[in-house]
């Protein structure tokens, strides 16, 4: 307990809340089994390694825990380190991508999902298969890929053209 005390307030030196170090405190132990203060100092250590305030870090990881949970400690940590650069890079918020990359979850949804896209793109840009197998991070990477093989950017696109691949994906 003395622990958990000590890193809510090193965290709120970071401008980190009370609030949310004890979010990150709960959920930590409860989905990965792992104490909050070694939480609280991966989430931190991997802000620092690419380049983002701890303060984000901590709000992405709360955002997306249950989307997380479904990997291994290590695994869920790389994950968030990729969808926090994504989002940093983007401007997006992480819960939005995560919803987007979420949308290939299921076998039924990833075919509905790339048979749209390569249909709106007019090509066999993308791979239900290996969406369905990819992590949220690699699967957002796949659908820049998919769309910069067209030799299309986002700004090229027409109004219609970009309404109906949000929809898509």
């Amino acid at each position: 307990r003395l622990e958990m005390d000590r890193t809510a307030l090193a965290a709120k030196r970071f401008g980190i809340s009370i609030s949310d170090s004890a979010t990150v405190m709960e959920k930590s132990l409860r989905v990965f089994g792992v104490s909050g203060p070694e939480m609280m100092n991966r989430l931190y250590n991997s802000a620092v390694s690419i380049g983002e305030t701890p303060v984000r870090m901590v709000g992405n990881f709360n955002q997306v825990i249950d989307a997380m949970a479904q990997y291994s400690l290590p695994r869920a940590i790389q994950v968030l380190q990729g969808l926090s650069s994504i989002a940093k890079a983007t401007g997006i918020e992480i819960n939005q991508l995560t919803a987007v990359a979420m949308r290939f979850d299921t076998f039924e949804d990833a075919a509905a999902s790339v048979s749209k896209l390569n249909a709106i793109l007019g090509g066999a840009y993308f791979n239900s298969i290996q969406m369905l197998n990819a992590s949220e991070q690699e699967r957002l990477y796949l659908l820049r890929a998919g769309l910069d093989a067209t030799n299309k950017s986002w700004q090229s696109l027409d109004r219609w053209e970009r309404k109906a691949l949000a929809a898509a994906a």
